[in-house]
């Protein structure tokens, strides 16, 4: 059976593992890369003063972070390979004078 520090120093690889796919991400994961160092920080520290409060704190904030999935497999293009790129969808334009206007009726009773 696996001690509080021990499961702490498993989730602590997970989560650096994590932490170094948010950061291949760029500008899109530096959030999340942020805030799992910051959690990394807390959990060493929790380790190092032997806190068992703060150490079971610390593991159940980094068990609430996901690996990050690609959304598709990553292809490879070779330099004979034509790139197709997609053409831009054109919105048709319309002329001011047939812009739709407001309509006003009058509403009259049936007698």
């Amino acid at each position: 059976m696996a001690t509080l520090p021990d499961m702490l120093h498993a989730e602590i690889q997970r989560c650096r593992r994590v932490a170094g796919d948010c950061a291949s991400l760029g500008s899109t994961g530096a959030f999340a890369n942020a805030l799992l160092e910051q959690a990394l920080r807390d959990a060493e520290a929790a380790l190092s003063q032997r806190d068992s409060a703060g150490i079971q704190q610390a593991l159940e904030r980094l068990r609430r972070y996901r690996e990050v999935l690609p959304e598709a497999p990553a292809r490879t293009i070779s330099a004979s390979t034509p790139v197709r790129r997609a053409m831009p969808q054109r919105t048709p334009l319309t002329p001011y004078w047939a812009a739709p206007r407001e309509q006003f009726f009058t509403w009259k009773r049936a007698a």
